[in-house]
């Protein structure tokens, strides 16, 4: 961050907890400013409330608050011993994520432990940690990524299979993957991790779901002996309910893969705009434990995807957010 941008950042964190003080102070609130605290896409506001002013009746003034600080969402909490409000942070003053950086500090905690999995890259969360996720984890052996058109659903794709490639050896992991939109994972046709050339063309889908199912029940088969998790086998969809809608009999293989594929070393990340209940009602609520939510055009769709009544994917700020 240069000099100048961080002071732009910071005289506008300063001004907006000067503001809530003010408006606080409007509704018959005394409080003390304490420090505001920029996080990538947050802004968090800590004031120090007079005797006989609660939280909850901060809180009750969100409205209030968030049209003074031109802030669709407000959030009020304790910490400690203050009233912690935190707003969005406007998008001129988004920190953006540098992949380099998030993958070498990935790499640096990977050597400091002994790991076993397969390991890619998220990004950051909202103190600015990296966030990352385990395939071979019991909890995220597969993975539903949806939002509304332009959230950003793949450019997460793109980053979490560049880190799975440059995390994982051909010999670890050997992956599938299918671009609906013929564009979007030109990128990786040439990495020695693929299993199957990279699928664009809609006749071609069933073949290629195909080379991760036969090595799962291969897998499977080879009871008396040693299980086999190595490589691992990743199929990657992205736009799997346009894939669903035009090919219905690949339905049975991805619950197939997503409810017993863990066991076999074979994984699944599958990518969505269109959460619909008829296309991705059952696979979801039975065989995808881990999904990340996107900005969601409804409350119901951010249900759909979640599981969660009050997930709050719908009052994500922009692209990017999740």
């Amino acid at each position: 961050m240069t000099t100048q941008r961080g002071s732009e950042i910071r005289r506008f964190a300063e001004g907006r907890l000067h503001t809530l003080v003010q408006v606080l102070q409007s509704h018959g609130m005394t409080s003390m400013p304490v420090r505001a605290r920029v996080l990538p896409r947050k802004l968090v506001l800590l004031v120090s409330l007079s005797h006989g002013v609660s939280i909850d009746k901060v809180r009750a003034r969100s409205r209030d608050i968030g049209m003074a600080l031109q802030a669709r969402t407000v959030d009020v909490q304790h910490e400690a011993g203050h009233a912690a409000v935190t707003v969005p942070l406007p998008e001129q003053f988004w920190r953006k994520p540098v992949f380099g950086r998030m993958l070498s500090r990935v790499t640096m905690s990977a050597s400091r432990q002994d790991h076993e999995g397969v390991q890619c890259l998220l990004g950051l969360d909202d103190q600015g940690q990296v966030l990352t996720l385990n395939l071979a984890s019991p909890a995220t052996p597969h993975l539903l990524v949806a939002g509304t058109t332009g959230a950003g659903k793949t450019n997460l794709l793109r980053s979490m299979l560049a880190s799975l490639v440059l995390l994982n050896a051909p010999g670890q992991l050997q992956i599938v993957l299918i671009d609906v939109k013929d564009y979007e994972f030109e990128t990786f046709s040439n990495v020695p991790h693929l299993l199957y050339p990279v699928v664009t063309t809609p006749a071609d889908w069933p073949a290629a779901v195909g080379q991760v199912i036969t090595r799962m029940r291969q897998r499977r088969r080879a009871k008396g002996q040693a299980r086999e998790t190595t490589p691992r086998f990743l199929l990657v969809i992205d736009e799997v309910a346009t894939v669903l809608d035009r090919y219905h009999g690949l339905e049975p293989a991805l619950k197939e893969l997503t409810a017993t594929g863990r066991a076999e070393g074979c994984h699944a990340i599958l990518a969505t705009q269109k959460p619909s209940a008829e296309s991705l009602s059952t696979l979801i609520t039975s065989n995808l434990p881990a999904r990340i939510a996107g900005p969601c055009a409804s409350a119901t769709d951010a249900r759909l995807i979640t599981g969660h009544p009050q997930s709050g994917a719908e009052k994500l700020p922009g692209s990017g957010s999740f």
